[in-house]
């Protein structure tokens, strides 16, 4: 229905399955994974807020320093 900074609201009726971590997507764009708590009912809306949040990169993150200067690729001699 809406969202904000720290957390977003959705239908009662929708938000009854939601809980724990969750992806946020504008479209088919992935922006984020979220920890979420709800944390109230007004005016017929479930509102949630936001306990961790991280950005989606769209890489896959590396398990060691990549220098500037490494090479891209490996080309092989096939002479």
């Amino acid at each position: 229905m809406r969202a904000w900074e720290g957390g977003f609201a959705l239908e009662p009726e929708r938000a009854s399955q939601i809980r724990g971590l969750v992806d946020l997507y504008d479209g088919v764009r992935h922006m984020s994974r979220c920890l979420i708590v709800a944390s109230s009912q007004e005016a017929g809306e479930t509102q949630f807020e936001y306990k961790r949040m991280t950005d989606a990169s769209g890489t896959q993150p590396l398990d060691f320093v990549r220098r500037s200067d490494a090479p891209v690729g490996l080309l092989e001699d096939h002479s």
